[in-house]
């Protein structure tokens, strides 16, 4: 159970993700979204595993995709939810497989700076491949 002081810490440590990103010239979002952006289309979903703060998907975003997130922080998605840009976001333990969607359920998955922290991969690339639309990207 976490305490009072322990949910402060976590509050200030998700607000803080984004300008921690910008201090350390962090452009992996950036570099993503160049790199798929002529394979997404206005009007695509994307989901994004391990949403955070929302840095990696906003641009998809702006670029008119519908986006839905999965993170297993419920402060950082505090601050995804106050940019107002995600369509669906859900606090979710990616180990805990199956995903929560239907098979076919979007267009493109993202998953950025997360699958390191993973030891086994095989379930979840299963999940993605269940997830994903055919001719859909997955960038991680």
């Amino acid at each position: 159970m976490k305490t009072n002081s322990t949910i402060i810490q976590d509050s200030q440590a998700a607000n803080g993700y984004d300008d921690q990103a910008r201090k350390t010239n962090w452009f992996g979002p950036e570099v993503v979204f160049g790199l798929a952006y002529e394979y997404v289309r206005p009007g695509d979903s994307l989901l994004d595993l391990g949403i955070g703060s929302g840095l990696s998907s906003i641009l998809f975003h702006k670029a008119g995709l519908q986006v839905f997130g999965l993170d297993g922080s419920s402060e950082v998605l505090e601050v995804c939810k106050a940019k107002g840009f995600a369509a669906e976001l859900k606090e979710y333990d990616l180990c805990d497989l199956p995903l929560p969607y239907p098979s076919l359920f979007c267009n493109h998955i993202l998953s950025i700076a997360v699958l390191n922290s993973f030891m086994d991969l095989e379930g979840l690339f299963q999940e993605i491949a269940r997830i994903i639309k055919p001719g859909g990207i997955f960038a991680f």
